[in-house]
């Protein structure tokens, strides 16, 4: 929306709005939204909206602000910054005063004699309206800017800095168009402000340094961090049927991601790292916990949060590791906050099934499916069913203590790896490089987690059964005591 939405609301009767922006965005978005006010003519030819724009700063007599509204003439549009802060209570209620004056006048403000309209501009959601009178307001979003506005922002910072330096060199095309997807997510001033100061910390407009910049403007929301990673599809052995799945499909606008299933060590997570290095996306890692806030409301607009800078960066992978944990975290909390951690993982629910931007693509692991309720694993939320990775046979073993043995420069053999996982083959690898011994000297540390979670393995691999697809395809069969599964190394 860049302000022709709230013209169409204007014109149809709305009287009171939200608009959710990038933190860097408010003054931008207020700037656009008042130009289209103010240019907009009816039929007449006449301008029939003038517009007011207020922020706490320079008028911090609220109570006076909505009151006076009244007083102004019929038309006017206050662009408010923040004013939901004043819509609550210290305790976190609702502001009885000023939710009543919202009330009284939602009607008598679309008539033509008292017309007037409140733009709550914010970097908040929606969800900081208190729910007594959020369903006055009408949402509405301001789009960060796409690849042609950052081409144009792109330019402006070429050409200053030819201005100082006649030898500054253009990026080449390819390289135009790996800063103009790094920079997407960014809204104007941070997008200008990191080609700005690219230009001058390397000498050029480097793509690398804009990425970092704007991961630097992803970790200061909540629950959100850019994944760093080296694995490949080439140090993730197995998997291939998941491998094949995910390439064939990634690249669709239908696609929306899968969830991997198995015991803990099988290399779920060192998947998910592959996959963004396979396919030069973006990686989002998730940590739900971070999002589940203390005082009432704070859960659901922390979330709101992290899925709009998710679906500000499309296309980009968003990781949900142990999954489950999260969805245990919400009946936890549920009862003492006041249901908004429950309401806040509704919204995680509506953002998997159609709430995402075109291009997330959600890759979720989980070690214990019986936490996870029926309705966040039906098709619709998932590209296929969920795929399981066992524990790894014997012949993947052998492949992940060959990767680890070359890795760590270490001898030996084990005596007995029964169980393994492919991270206590890394752990007992590294073990044995740390302490200069052998890997059978090193054995005696390692107690895999099938024995200390046998019968949680066992339950998994029994539900599993024409419930999921195996991760990969089957082993040569002269190795292989079972099935094969995925294997990390």
């Amino acid at each position: 929306m860049k302000g022709n939405e709230l013209i169409t609301a204007l014109r149809a009767g709305f009287a009171f709005f939200f608009c959710q922006v990038s933190p860097s965005e408010t003054d931008k978005a207020v700037e656009v939204m008042v130009d289209k006010v103010l240019d907009f003519k009816n039929r007449a030819g006449n301008s029939p909206y003038s517009a007011e724009v207020w922020d706490y700063e320079k008028s911090p007599d609220v109570e006076g602000l909505l009151f006076g509204l009244d007083d102004l003439p019929a038309g006017t549009v206050l662009f408010a910054k923040n004013l939901q802060w004043f819509l609550t209570d210290e305790a976190g209620g609702v502001n009885k005063l000023f939710a009543q004056f919202i009330l009284n006048r939602s009607n008598m403000y679309t008539t033509q004699e008292f017309r007037k309209a409140i733009v709550i501009v914010s970097s908040s959601g929606m969800e900081s309206i208190p729910e007594e009178i959020r369903s006055e307001f009408l949402s509405l979003t301001f789009d960060l800017p796409g690849p042609e506005e950052i081409g144009k922002q792109l330019d402006f910072i070429i050409e200053s800095a030819k201005s100082v330096n006649p030898d500054f060199e253009t990026p080449a095309p390819e390289v135009r168009k790996q800063i103009i997807n790094a920079a997407k997510g960014m809204g104007e001033k941070d997008i200008r402000n990191s080609f700005a100061y690219t230009a001058i910390s390397d000498g050029e407009i480097n793509p690398a340094t804009v990425g970092e910049l704007k991961a630097k403007n992803i970790e200061s929301v909540s629950g959100l961090k850019i994944g760093r990673y080296s694995q490949t599809f080439k140090t993730l052995k197995g998997y291939d049927t998941v491998k094949d799945f995910t390439m064939m499909t990634i690249e669709s606008s239908l696609a929306k991601g899968v969830l991997l299933l198995g015991p803990p060590g099988t290399g779920k997570t060192c998947f998910c790292r592959a996959l963004g290095n396979e396919t030069g996306r973006l990686v989002l890692e998730m940590e739900v916990a971070q999002l589940f806030g203390g005082r009432v409301g704070d859960s659901e607009k922390l979330m709101a949060s992290a899925i709009a800078a998710v679906n500000a960066n499309a296309p980009c992978i968003l990781f949900i590791d142990e999954i489950e944990k999260a969805l245990s975290g919400m009946s936890s909390s549920s009862s003492s906050d006041g249901g908004t951690t429950e309401r806040s993982m509704a919204q995680l629910l509506k953002f998997l099934s159609d709430g995402r931007a075109e291009g997330v693509y959600v890759v979720a692991t989980c070690n214990n499916i019986s936490k996870i309720p029926p309705e966040w694993v039906r098709p619709g939320r998932w590209d296929s069913a969920p795929f399981f990775i066992d524990l790894p046979n014997e012949f993947e073993k052998n492949a992940i203590f060959e990767h680890y043995k070359s890795v760590f420069s270490v001898t030996g053999e084990v005596k007995n790896d029964d169980g393994w996982s492919g991270a206590e083959i890394e752990s007992c690898c590294r073990i044995a490089s740390m302490m200069s011994i052998t890997l059978d000297e090193a054995e005696k540390y390692i107690v895999p987690v099938s024995s200390t979670m046998g019968a949680d393995i066992t339950a998994l691999r029994e539900w599993a059964v024409g419930k999921t697809l195996l991760a990969s395809k089957a082993a040569p069969p002269k190795t292989a005591k079972k099935a094969t599964q995925g294997l990390e190394i």
